[in-house]
Protein backbone atom coordinates (compact mmCIF):
# COMPACT_ATOMS: atom_id res chain seq x y z
CA UNK A 1 0.00 0.00 0.00
CA UNK A 2 1.51 3.11 -1.25
CA UNK A 3 1.95 6.07 1.39
CA UNK A 4 -0.26 8.74 1.67
CA UNK A 5 0.58 12.53 0.98
CA UNK A 6 -0.46 14.65 3.84
CA UNK A 7 -3.42 17.07 3.12
CA UNK A 8 -2.69 21.00 2.95
CA UNK A 9 -1.69 21.87 6.20
CA UNK A 10 -0.74 18.71 8.03
CA UNK A 11 3.15 17.38 7.84
CA UNK A 12 5.04 14.29 7.87
CA UNK A 13 6.78 13.08 10.95
CA UNK A 14 10.22 13.88 9.70
CA UNK A 15 9.20 17.35 8.95
CA UNK A 16 7.35 17.72 12.38
CA UNK A 17 10.87 16.73 13.96
CA UNK A 18 12.70 19.18 11.74
CA UNK A 19 10.73 21.97 12.60
CA UNK A 20 10.97 20.98 16.11
CA UNK A 21 14.54 20.20 16.11
CA UNK A 22 14.36 17.07 18.12
CA UNK A 23 14.19 13.05 17.39
CA UNK A 24 11.66 10.59 16.85
CA UNK A 25 11.76 9.48 20.31
CA UNK A 26 11.10 12.95 21.47
CA UNK A 27 8.33 13.17 18.61
CA UNK A 28 6.72 10.49 20.58
CA UNK A 29 6.88 11.62 23.83
CA UNK A 30 4.93 14.95 22.67
CA UNK A 31 2.37 12.28 21.45
CA UNK A 32 2.24 10.29 24.35
CA UNK A 33 1.28 13.76 26.52
CA UNK A 34 -0.98 15.79 24.82
CA UNK A 35 1.39 17.93 23.06
CA UNK A 36 1.14 16.75 19.56
CA UNK A 37 -1.90 14.69 18.26
CA UNK A 38 -1.28 12.47 15.44
CA UNK A 39 -3.92 12.42 12.37
CA UNK A 40 -4.73 9.90 9.44
CA UNK A 41 -6.60 6.87 9.06
CA UNK A 42 -6.54 3.90 12.21
CA UNK A 43 -5.33 1.47 9.71
CA UNK A 44 -2.40 3.47 8.14
CA UNK A 45 1.19 2.97 10.30
CA UNK A 46 2.16 6.13 9.05
CA UNK A 47 0.52 9.61 10.30
CA UNK A 48 0.62 13.36 9.83
CA UNK A 49 1.02 16.13 11.77
CA UNK A 50 -1.22 19.39 11.85
CA UNK A 51 1.33 22.51 11.05
CA UNK A 52 -0.77 24.67 13.02
CA UNK A 53 -0.28 22.10 16.23
CA UNK A 54 3.99 21.65 15.59
CA UNK A 55 4.43 25.75 15.36
CA UNK A 56 2.63 26.30 17.98
CA UNK A 57 3.97 24.03 20.40
CA UNK A 58 7.73 25.26 19.33
CA UNK A 59 6.46 28.73 20.13
CA UNK A 60 5.38 27.57 23.57
CA UNK A 61 8.48 25.75 24.33
CA UNK A 62 10.21 28.52 23.20
CA UNK A 63 8.05 30.92 25.94
CA UNK A 64 9.20 27.98 28.37
CA UNK A 65 12.52 27.44 27.67
CA UNK A 66 14.13 29.29 30.47
CA UNK A 67 12.58 27.62 33.26
CA UNK A 68 12.05 24.02 31.46
CA UNK A 69 14.39 21.52 31.76
CA UNK A 70 13.99 17.77 30.46
CA UNK A 71 13.64 15.70 33.93
CA UNK A 72 11.95 18.54 36.32
CA UNK A 73 8.87 16.72 36.43
CA UNK A 74 8.56 12.68 37.57
CA UNK A 75 4.81 12.76 35.91
CA UNK A 76 5.17 14.83 32.84
CA UNK A 77 1.66 14.63 32.78
CA UNK A 78 -0.33 14.18 29.39
CA UNK A 79 -3.30 16.22 28.84
CA UNK A 80 -5.55 17.32 25.74
CA UNK A 81 -6.90 20.89 24.57
CA UNK A 82 -10.20 20.86 23.41
CA UNK A 83 -13.45 23.08 23.38
CA UNK A 84 -15.42 22.88 26.85
CA UNK A 85 -17.82 21.31 27.24
CA UNK A 86 -21.60 22.74 29.05
CA UNK A 87 -20.68 20.28 32.07
CA UNK A 88 -17.26 21.52 32.53
CA UNK A 89 -18.40 24.83 32.94
CA UNK A 90 -18.70 24.97 37.39
CA UNK A 91 -14.90 23.50 37.06
CA UNK A 92 -13.83 26.30 34.94
CA UNK A 93 -15.91 28.76 37.40
CA UNK A 94 -14.09 27.25 40.54
CA UNK A 95 -10.82 27.31 38.52
CA UNK A 96 -11.26 30.97 37.60
CA UNK A 97 -12.24 32.50 41.12
CA UNK A 98 -9.62 30.57 42.57
CA UNK A 99 -6.98 31.32 40.36
CA UNK A 100 -7.51 34.77 39.30
CA UNK A 101 -10.43 36.14 41.31
CA UNK A 102 -9.98 34.51 44.77
CA UNK A 103 -10.79 37.68 46.44
CA UNK A 104 -14.17 38.22 44.75
CA UNK A 105 -17.60 36.16 46.25
CA UNK A 106 -18.89 35.73 42.35
CA UNK A 107 -18.22 32.61 40.21
CA UNK A 108 -18.60 33.28 36.46
CA UNK A 109 -20.37 30.43 35.51
CA UNK A 110 -23.29 31.75 33.77
CA UNK A 111 -20.96 34.14 31.78
CA UNK A 112 -18.93 31.61 30.49
CA UNK A 113 -22.52 29.23 29.16
CA UNK A 114 -23.66 32.34 27.89
CA UNK A 115 -20.47 33.23 25.48
CA UNK A 116 -20.54 29.47 25.27
CA UNK A 117 -23.71 29.40 24.11
CA UNK A 118 -23.25 32.46 21.51
CA UNK A 119 -20.29 30.96 19.87
CA UNK A 120 -18.67 27.45 21.23
CA UNK A 121 -15.30 28.41 20.44
CA UNK A 122 -14.86 30.94 23.24
CA UNK A 123 -14.30 28.50 26.20
CA UNK A 124 -11.76 25.87 25.75
CA UNK A 125 -10.98 22.91 28.84
CA UNK A 126 -7.34 21.17 29.27
CA UNK A 127 -7.94 17.53 30.67
CA UNK A 128 -5.67 15.48 32.12
CA UNK A 129 -5.33 11.79 31.46
CA UNK A 130 -8.35 11.06 33.17
CA UNK A 131 -10.70 13.33 31.40
CA UNK A 132 -10.55 15.96 34.57
CA UNK A 133 -10.56 19.41 33.98
CA UNK A 134 -6.96 21.02 35.15
CA UNK A 135 -7.00 24.70 33.11
CA UNK A 136 -8.87 26.36 30.68
CA UNK A 137 -8.93 29.13 27.88
CA UNK A 138 -11.23 31.89 27.72
CA UNK A 139 -11.05 33.80 24.19
CA UNK A 140 -14.08 35.91 23.28
CA UNK A 141 -14.25 37.69 19.54
CA UNK A 142 -15.46 41.01 19.30
CA UNK A 143 -15.42 44.04 17.32
CA UNK A 144 -13.48 47.54 17.75
CA UNK A 145 -15.83 49.56 19.43
CA UNK A 146 -16.85 47.20 21.73
CA UNK A 147 -13.02 46.63 23.11
CA UNK A 148 -12.58 49.89 23.31
CA UNK A 149 -15.09 50.77 25.34
CA UNK A 150 -14.96 47.60 27.47
CA UNK A 151 -11.18 48.67 28.11
CA UNK A 152 -12.23 52.14 28.49
CA UNK A 153 -14.25 50.88 31.66
CA UNK A 154 -17.48 52.40 30.06
CA UNK A 155 -19.04 48.84 30.91
CA UNK A 156 -17.79 45.71 31.90
CA UNK A 157 -17.00 42.25 30.08
CA UNK A 158 -20.00 40.81 31.35
CA UNK A 159 -22.02 42.69 29.97
CA UNK A 160 -21.13 42.23 26.30
CA UNK A 161 -24.57 41.46 24.44
CA UNK A 162 -24.59 37.78 22.72
CA UNK A 163 -24.88 39.68 19.45
CA UNK A 164 -21.60 41.39 20.02
CA UNK A 165 -20.33 38.33 20.34
CA UNK A 166 -19.41 37.26 16.31
CA UNK A 167 -18.37 33.42 15.00
CA UNK A 168 -15.68 32.64 13.15
CA UNK A 169 -16.42 32.61 10.05
CA UNK A 170 -14.58 32.78 6.39
CA UNK A 171 -14.20 36.51 5.53
CA UNK A 172 -14.90 37.80 9.06
CA UNK A 173 -12.69 39.80 11.02
CA UNK A 174 -12.28 40.11 14.65
CA UNK A 175 -10.62 41.19 17.92
CA UNK A 176 -9.69 38.79 20.32
CA UNK A 177 -9.90 39.55 23.83
CA UNK A 178 -7.99 36.47 26.18
CA UNK A 179 -10.74 36.89 28.98
CA UNK A 180 -8.07 34.06 30.91
CA UNK A 181 -5.88 31.25 30.59
CA UNK A 182 -5.12 29.26 34.20
CA UNK A 183 -4.84 26.23 35.50
CA UNK A 184 -5.84 24.62 38.96
CA UNK A 185 -4.65 26.07 41.78
CA UNK A 186 -4.69 23.27 43.51
CA UNK A 187 -2.83 21.05 41.37
CA UNK A 188 1.15 20.80 42.35
CA UNK A 189 2.83 23.78 41.23
CA UNK A 190 5.31 21.81 39.03
CA UNK A 191 3.19 20.27 37.02
CA UNK A 192 0.66 23.40 36.97
CA UNK A 193 3.69 24.80 35.34
CA UNK A 194 3.34 21.60 32.83
CA UNK A 195 -0.42 21.89 31.97
CA UNK A 196 0.06 25.91 31.67
CA UNK A 197 2.69 25.16 28.57
CA UNK A 198 0.14 22.77 27.36
CA UNK A 199 -2.49 25.29 27.48
CA UNK A 200 -0.33 28.56 25.72
CA UNK A 201 0.05 25.39 23.39
CA UNK A 202 -3.13 25.08 22.51
CA UNK A 203 -3.92 28.58 22.50
CA UNK A 204 -1.49 29.55 20.14
CA UNK A 205 -2.74 26.83 18.06
CA UNK A 206 -6.26 27.72 17.82
CA UNK A 207 -5.05 31.31 16.67
CA UNK A 208 -2.95 30.04 14.21
CA UNK A 209 -6.24 27.88 12.53
CA UNK A 210 -8.66 30.66 12.37
CA UNK A 211 -5.71 31.31 9.52
CA UNK A 212 -6.63 28.59 7.73
CA UNK A 213 -10.47 29.23 8.53
CA UNK A 214 -9.87 32.68 6.14
CA UNK A 215 -10.44 34.73 9.88
CA UNK A 216 -8.59 37.65 10.22
CA UNK A 217 -7.51 38.94 13.74
CA UNK A 218 -6.86 42.89 13.78
CA UNK A 219 -5.43 42.45 17.45
CA UNK A 220 -5.13 40.58 20.05
CA UNK A 221 -5.74 41.87 23.40
CA UNK A 222 -5.13 41.23 27.23
CA UNK A 223 -5.51 42.00 30.50
CA UNK A 224 -4.16 40.55 34.28
CA UNK A 225 -3.39 41.46 37.72
CA UNK A 226 -1.86 38.55 38.60
CA UNK A 227 1.97 38.22 38.22
CA UNK A 228 1.53 35.20 36.68
CA UNK A 229 -0.53 36.67 34.02
CA UNK A 230 1.78 39.48 33.32
CA UNK A 231 4.80 37.09 33.21
CA UNK A 232 3.11 35.12 30.33
CA UNK A 233 1.87 37.80 28.15
CA UNK A 234 5.75 39.31 28.58
CA UNK A 235 7.29 36.43 27.84
CA UNK A 236 5.33 35.76 24.70
CA UNK A 237 6.45 39.29 23.76
CA UNK A 238 2.89 40.79 24.05
CA UNK A 239 3.68 45.12 23.98
CA UNK A 240 3.09 46.49 27.36
CA UNK A 241 0.96 49.28 27.19
CA UNK A 242 -0.48 52.36 29.16
CA UNK A 243 -3.86 50.99 30.57
CA UNK A 244 -6.75 53.00 31.59
CA UNK A 245 -7.33 51.19 34.54
CA UNK A 246 -4.31 51.42 37.35
CA UNK A 247 -5.41 48.23 38.87
CA UNK A 248 -5.12 45.78 35.39
CA UNK A 249 -2.14 45.49 33.08
CA UNK A 250 -2.95 46.20 29.89
CA UNK A 251 -0.81 44.35 26.40
CA UNK A 252 -1.93 44.28 23.12
CA UNK A 253 -0.31 43.90 19.62
CA UNK A 254 -1.83 44.72 16.00
CA UNK A 255 -1.52 41.33 14.25
CA UNK A 256 -0.67 42.78 10.82
CA UNK A 257 1.90 44.58 12.05
CA UNK A 258 3.31 42.63 14.62
CA UNK A 259 7.04 40.68 14.01
CA UNK A 260 6.25 38.23 16.52
CA UNK A 261 7.24 34.80 14.66
CA UNK A 262 3.81 32.84 15.41
CA UNK A 263 1.64 35.85 14.11
CA UNK A 264 3.83 36.54 10.72
CA UNK A 265 3.41 32.96 10.30
CA UNK A 266 -0.33 33.32 10.87
CA UNK A 267 -0.51 36.40 8.31
CA UNK A 268 1.36 34.39 5.88
CA UNK A 269 -1.29 31.58 6.44
CA UNK A 270 -4.10 34.20 5.93
CA UNK A 271 -2.53 35.21 2.82
CA UNK A 272 -2.41 32.16 1.46
CA UNK A 273 -5.90 31.48 2.04
CA UNK A 274 -7.28 34.62 0.40
CA UNK A 275 -5.16 34.06 -2.75
CA UNK A 276 -6.03 30.68 -3.23
CA UNK A 277 -9.82 31.57 -2.60
CA UNK A 278 -9.83 34.44 -5.05
CA UNK A 279 -8.12 32.29 -7.94
CA UNK A 280 -11.22 29.82 -6.82
CA UNK A 281 -13.27 32.85 -7.09
CA UNK A 282 -12.04 33.75 -10.34
CA UNK A 283 -12.62 30.48 -11.51
CA UNK A 284 -15.96 30.00 -10.61
CA UNK A 285 -16.74 33.76 -12.27
CA UNK A 286 -14.83 32.08 -15.63
CA UNK A 287 -16.86 29.26 -15.75
CA UNK A 288 -20.07 30.89 -15.22
CA UNK A 289 -19.11 33.19 -17.94
CA UNK A 290 -18.67 30.62 -20.18
CA UNK A 291 -21.75 28.91 -19.30
CA UNK A 292 -23.69 31.88 -19.99
CA UNK A 293 -22.24 32.35 -23.50
CA UNK A 294 -22.63 28.76 -24.54
CA UNK A 295 -26.29 29.29 -23.68
CA UNK A 296 -26.84 32.79 -25.61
Amino acid sequence: MPRLQPAAGYITAKEAMSILDVSDATLHYYVSTGKLRRYGPPERKHKFYKLSEVEALKTSRNVFAAEYRSGDWRENPASSFELAKTEDIPTIARIDHDAIHPGDDDYNEEFFLRWQQRNPETLFALRNADGLVVGFASILPVNHPILDGFLRGDFSITNIADEDIPLYTAGATVHLYIVAVATDPQIQAKIRHEYGFALLTGVLSFVRSLADRGVTIETITARSHTQDGIKLMRKLGLPWLISPDPEMQLFSVRVAESGMPFLRDYCTRLEQWKQEHQMKGDANVSNATKRARKRN
